[in-house]
């Protein structure tokens, strides 16, 4: 299975104290394919930050063949545009989900507003 992955369920696989993180694991061990938007490292860089993590996990994070970085294209933000988003969050979770869209794959999170805004679309 193919999958764009939010930064909540990264984040989950990556720190073993997050509460998912078993779930996260299993998630990503499932996974033929993992595509991570542009925002999502942005955000992890800042969850690393928080959380004391070293950034050099990104190098490994980014280092195996499953893993395909993807870019933000501009009818991805012309997506999180349309959809008004109240806050940086959303409109990062719109990128997000337009990314998933545009790629035809599931988007996995742990985030209930954006499995909402999946089932809406």
């Amino acid at each position: 299975m193919k999958a764009v992955i939010d930064t909540n369920v990264i984040f989950a696989y990556l720190y073993d104290k997050d509460p998912y993180h078993k779930k996260a694991i299993e998630i990503i061990d499932s996974l033929e394919k993992i595509y991570l938007p542009a925002v999502v490292i942005f955000e992890l860089i800042f969850l690393f930050k928080r959380y004391n993590i070293d950034l050099k996990v990104l190098y490994y994070l980014l280092s195996p063949e499953e893993v395909e970085y993807v870019e933000t294209k501009l009818e991805d933000i012309y997506f999180a545009l349309k959809n008004e988003p109240e806050s940086y969050d959303e409109f990062n979770d719109y990128i997000i989900l337009h990314t998933a869209l545009r790629l035809k794959v599931k988007l996995e999170t742990f985030d209930k507003e954006l499995k909402e805004k999946i089932t809406k679309i």
